[in-house]
């Protein structure tokens, strides 16, 4: 998932969002062709799960329709 959808999905920015990398909240992986890096889905919800700031409407699926 790209940094950009990851923070709509946390409801907040993409500044917050690394910082949550360098907490160790959230893993950045790289892609092998040297394309840009990404977060993956599973730790993007795990994360939901344990946030109060989340919109319960809004999920990876809602999100990906649009």
């Amino acid at each position: 998932m790209t940094y950009k959808k990851a923070a709509e999905l946390l409801l907040v920015s993409k500044t917050t969002l690394h910082s949550y990398i360098k907490a160790g909240k959230l893993t950045k992986y790289n892609m092998i062709d040297g394309g840009k890096p990404y977060l993956r889905i599973s730790k993007i919800e795990a994360l939901m799960k344990n946030s109060r700031r989340v919109n319960p409407n809004l999920s990876y699926r809602n999100l990906k329709r649009a």
